[in-house]
Protein backbone atom coordinates (compact mmCIF):
# COMPACT_ATOMS: atom_id res chain seq x y z
CA UNK A 1 0.00 0.00 0.00
CA UNK A 2 1.19 3.51 -0.91
CA UNK A 3 1.46 6.36 1.74
CA UNK A 4 -0.66 8.46 -0.51
CA UNK A 5 -3.49 5.20 0.25
CA UNK A 6 -2.77 4.75 3.40
CA UNK A 7 -3.27 8.69 4.23
CA UNK A 8 -6.61 8.69 2.07
CA UNK A 9 -7.69 5.46 4.27
CA UNK A 10 -6.81 6.83 8.19
CA UNK A 11 -8.38 10.19 7.10
CA UNK A 12 -11.46 7.88 6.16
CA UNK A 13 -10.50 5.56 9.17
CA UNK A 14 -10.46 8.87 11.46
CA UNK A 15 -14.09 10.20 9.67
CA UNK A 16 -15.74 7.63 10.72
CA UNK A 17 -14.19 7.12 14.26
CA UNK A 18 -16.02 11.39 14.61
CA UNK A 19 -19.32 9.92 12.89
CA UNK A 20 -19.00 6.78 15.60
CA UNK A 21 -18.28 8.73 18.71
CA UNK A 22 -21.81 11.16 18.63
CA UNK A 23 -23.70 8.20 17.42
CA UNK A 24 -26.39 7.62 19.82
CA UNK A 25 -27.91 4.08 19.33
CA UNK A 26 -26.00 0.46 19.82
CA UNK A 27 -27.43 -0.12 16.28
CA UNK A 28 -25.73 3.17 15.32
CA UNK A 29 -22.23 2.46 16.47
CA UNK A 30 -22.32 -0.86 15.51
CA UNK A 31 -23.35 0.50 11.65
CA UNK A 32 -20.64 2.86 11.70
CA UNK A 33 -18.04 0.24 13.42
CA UNK A 34 -18.87 -2.38 10.54
CA UNK A 35 -18.09 0.43 8.17
CA UNK A 36 -15.07 1.38 9.44
CA UNK A 37 -13.37 -2.28 9.56
CA UNK A 38 -14.75 -2.93 5.88
CA UNK A 39 -13.45 0.44 4.36
CA UNK A 40 -9.89 -0.76 6.05
CA UNK A 41 -10.43 -3.82 4.58
CA UNK A 42 -11.30 -2.11 0.82
CA UNK A 43 -14.28 -4.15 0.79
CA UNK A 44 -17.84 -3.44 -1.17
CA UNK A 45 -20.81 -3.82 0.87
CA UNK A 46 -21.52 -6.38 -1.74
CA UNK A 47 -18.34 -8.43 -0.99
CA UNK A 48 -18.75 -8.39 2.15
CA UNK A 49 -22.20 -9.68 2.07
CA UNK A 50 -20.94 -12.31 -0.46
CA UNK A 51 -17.77 -13.40 2.01
CA UNK A 52 -20.24 -13.21 5.12
CA UNK A 53 -22.81 -15.60 3.07
CA UNK A 54 -25.74 -12.82 3.80
CA UNK A 55 -28.08 -11.29 1.20
CA UNK A 56 -26.01 -8.74 -0.46
CA UNK A 57 -28.26 -5.35 0.61
CA UNK A 58 -27.47 -6.33 4.47
CA UNK A 59 -24.49 -4.73 4.76
CA UNK A 60 -26.11 -1.57 4.07
CA UNK A 61 -28.89 -1.82 6.25
CA UNK A 62 -26.36 -2.57 9.02
CA UNK A 63 -23.90 0.49 8.32
CA UNK A 64 -27.17 2.64 7.89
CA UNK A 65 -28.89 1.21 11.32
CA UNK A 66 -32.01 0.23 9.45
CA UNK A 67 -31.68 -3.07 10.72
CA UNK A 68 -30.02 -4.82 13.57
CA UNK A 69 -27.88 -7.69 13.32
CA UNK A 70 -28.39 -10.73 14.99
CA UNK A 71 -25.35 -12.74 16.59
CA UNK A 72 -25.69 -14.94 14.05
CA UNK A 73 -25.38 -12.56 11.51
CA UNK A 74 -22.46 -10.81 13.89
CA UNK A 75 -20.60 -14.19 14.17
CA UNK A 76 -20.39 -14.29 9.85
CA UNK A 77 -18.91 -11.10 9.57
CA UNK A 78 -16.53 -11.12 12.23
CA UNK A 79 -15.52 -14.06 10.11
CA UNK A 80 -15.33 -12.34 7.21
CA UNK A 81 -13.35 -9.63 8.33
CA UNK A 82 -11.30 -12.07 10.14
CA UNK A 83 -11.88 -10.44 13.44
CA UNK A 84 -13.45 -11.70 16.60
CA UNK A 85 -17.24 -11.06 17.34
CA UNK A 86 -15.95 -8.65 20.37
CA UNK A 87 -13.76 -6.07 18.25
CA UNK A 88 -16.96 -5.08 16.03
CA UNK A 89 -18.36 -4.20 19.26
CA UNK A 90 -15.38 -2.34 20.52
CA UNK A 91 -16.48 1.59 20.04
CA UNK A 92 -13.65 3.36 22.80
CA UNK A 93 -10.89 2.03 20.63
CA UNK A 94 -9.92 2.66 16.74
CA UNK A 95 -6.97 0.69 15.61
CA UNK A 96 -5.54 2.54 12.76
CA UNK A 97 -3.98 0.53 9.54
CA UNK A 98 -0.27 2.18 10.37
CA UNK A 99 -0.78 1.10 14.06
CA UNK A 100 -1.42 4.23 15.62
CA UNK A 101 -4.31 3.89 17.78
CA UNK A 102 -7.22 6.56 18.72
Amino acid sequence: MSITQLSVLNFKSQRIHNIIMYERTLTEKFGKKLKLERVKRDLSQEKLAELANLHKNAIGFIERAENSPTLDSIEKISKALNIAPSELLKFDEIMFTDGTKY
